[in-house]
């Protein structure tokens, strides 16, 4: 329970009365306890205690050593300044070093996303070549039979019609054609596979 009274209580008026009173016993009165006398009822009673506390202790005198360690605390306040001073001015390169070595960080950790995807692109260009190469091949190997087969079919051709024996390299020659772009070989007069 709360001893400070409320707002529009009954006791906002009355002033403070501390519940922490000693009543004091009374001679007169066979053993009737009674609050102690007050000397003013604004002003409340200090404890015993509390006067012997404040009469034995003595006030403290300052020294001449205290305002020589004033000095000395003001001498060391300053040297104190200046190491603060030069402990920050170090913090802060280091902190703008840090902070250049992290943009340097960022930019190579950049280049190297940068490479990466470059990388990245061109084995999918290398990937798509490779198969257009497999179908370059198979499209190349299909142009070779048709050019072998074309030119056999003309040297049949020319057998029946003319009546004549032509050999495959004067054909060659004449239509100005190099024996290894249709994988004939001169030496055995025949086509060989496909693959040259």
């Amino acid at each position: 329970m709360s001893t400070k009274p409320f707002k529009n209580g009954r006791g906002v008026d009355k002033p403070f009365c501390s519940p922490f009173t000693t009543p004091h016993r009374n001679d007169d009165d066979k053993g009737i306890l009674i609050d102690a006398p007050r000397a003013s009822k604004s002003e409340p009673l200090k404890s015993l205690s509390m006067k012997r506390l404040f009469e034995e202790t003595p006030p403290r005198k300052r020294s001449r050593s205290s305002t020589e360690n004033d000095n000395d605390d003001r001498i060391s306040e300053e040297k104190n300044k200046v190491l603060y001073r030069s402990d920050l001015e170090s913090l802060k390169e280091r902190i703008r070093e840090k902070e250049v070595s992290l943009a340097a960080l960022k930019t190579s950790l950049l280049y190297r996303k940068k490479v990466r995807e470059t990388i990245e692109r061109d084995v999918l260009f290398i990937e798509i070549i490779f198969r257009q190469n497999e179908d370059l091949e198979g499209a190349i190997e299909k142009w070779i039979g048709g050019c072998q087969a074309a030119l056999q079919d003309y040297q049949e051709h020319l057998r029946e019609r003319n009546g004549q024996n032509v050999s495959m390299s004067d054909i060659l020659s004449f239509f100005d054609i190099t024996p290894d772009k249709v994988c004939y070989s001169v030496d055995d007069d025949t086509f060989s596979p496909r693959k040259c």
